[in-house]
């Protein structure tokens, strides 16, 4: 049956989310340290900015293998939070509902967001090449993208700002004179591509950019006609901005106090340091009297806002997804049973043509119990 641990961003804060946020290479050796110290038959492991949801497929699943999980991800992640953080499911209407909620943009941090489309597709491919799911756990994947086309097709739920990028757009737009600040992006994936198009019609005319990849910085730059920066000096180009907005999947921070040390007595004017990354590239401790910080758990304001306009649309969605749930729900459990009426059936098969010390049943009784099984 299937199970899941979720941690998003309706509990935990970014900082705690960075802590148990996975890459590909964490996925695969956290399932082998998994396999080391529990049975299951498949996990499939999404983790982006908003969440980190792992979901199990085993015929054990109940409360007690679930928390053993949590546990396990304590050590693994050589890290701990509190329990009250993580959200456990155990029925199959409730774990099959989540991932459908999720693929179709209902249980994120910007209602209807597209992205979650790409990162499910980008982590089932790799689950699948590293041969991680169960046949329950492929089905249900490719069943939510299935879902997430049919919600969106059908519903308004993409009406308006559906990316975080999106909306953190709209809001340095609603400022005086933004059209003449300096942004500069700090990465250059598909968040990054996304900004730019915002900005770019929005009608911004200093948008600066930095890549770790020279490759992407300057097909990127070249693309949309960008200033490009040296990724390794960029930290010196922090004085002439108005905006930084970093966007990377960065392991570990980009910018820190010791970094910005070296360049913060030269920032005299108001700089506006927004990280839309998990793990987040920006970790600054101290207090710096021109700089100022904002963050995906800043924008839970400006989230509200964009959810309230499309409360009638995520009632629909609702009603849609629970139908495919049941529907769904009722698929996993016959597929339960279907084996267990097989393994019953070769049960009385065996004992048919076998015997005992007292009694060998005769041809045409055999052949008689043969048909009542074949009627089953």
């Amino acid at each position: 049956m299937l199970g899941l641990i979720n941690l998003s961003y309706n509990k935990a804060s970014v900082r705690e989310r960075d802590l148990f946020f996975f890459s590909n290479s964490q996925v695969l050796d956290f399932s082998n340290f998994l396999k080391k110290r529990l049975e299951f038959d498949g996990m499939f492991v999404l983790s982006t900015c908003n969440r980190t949801d792992i979901y199990f497929d085993c015929s054990h699943i109940n409360k007690q293998f679930l928390d053993s999980v949590i546990n396990l991800l304590f050590d693994f992640k050589r890290q701990k939070i509190s329990k009250n953080c993580f959200n456990i499911f155990f029925e199959i209407d409730k774990v099959v509902g989540h991932l459908f909620k999720t693929s179709s943009g209902i249980d994120s941090l910007v209602t209807g967001e597209f992205e979650i489309i790409d990162q499910i597709k980008s982590s089932y491919n790799f689950s699948v090449s590293n041969n991680l799911l169960s046949s329950n756990l492929n089905r249900l994947i490719q069943k939510s993208l299935e879902v997430s086309k049919y919600v969106r097709s059908n519903t308004k739920i993409n009406t308006g700002s559906t990316s975080v990028s999106s909306l953190t757009i709209n809001k340095i737009a609603s400022e005086k004179n933004c059209t003449e600040m300096n942004i500069l992006i700090v990465g250059a994936g598909k968040m990054s591509k996304l900004s730019i198009k915002h900005l770019t019609s929005k009608n911004f005319k200093n948008i600066f950019l930095t890549n770790r990849s020279k490759k992407s910085l300057n097909e990127l730059s070249n693309k949309f006609k960008l200033k490009a920066v040296d990724f390794n000096k960029y930290i010196y180009e922090l004085s002439k901005m108005d905006i930084i907005i970093f966007m990377t999947s960065s392991p570990y921070p980009l910018l820190t106090d010791k970094k910005l040390k070296i360049v913060s007595e030269k920032i005299t004017k108001k700089l506006l340091l927004i990280d839309l990354s998990v793990p987040r590239n920006v970790i600054l401790n101290n207090n710096y009297k021109n700089i100022f910080q904002f963050n995906l758990d800043d924008l839970h304001h400006e989230i509200y806002k964009n959810q309230k306009l499309r409360t009638d649309e995520i009632s629909v969605a609702n009603k849609i997804i629970d139908l495919f749930t049941t529907k769904f729900s009722e698929w996993v459990r016959m597929r339960r049973l279907v084996p267990n009426f097989f393994n019953k059936k070769n049960n009385i098969n065996n004992r048919v043509y076998s015997f005992d010390n007292t009694q060998i049943l005769n041809n045409s009784k055999r052949k008689d119990i043969r048909n009542k099984i074949n009627e089953l």
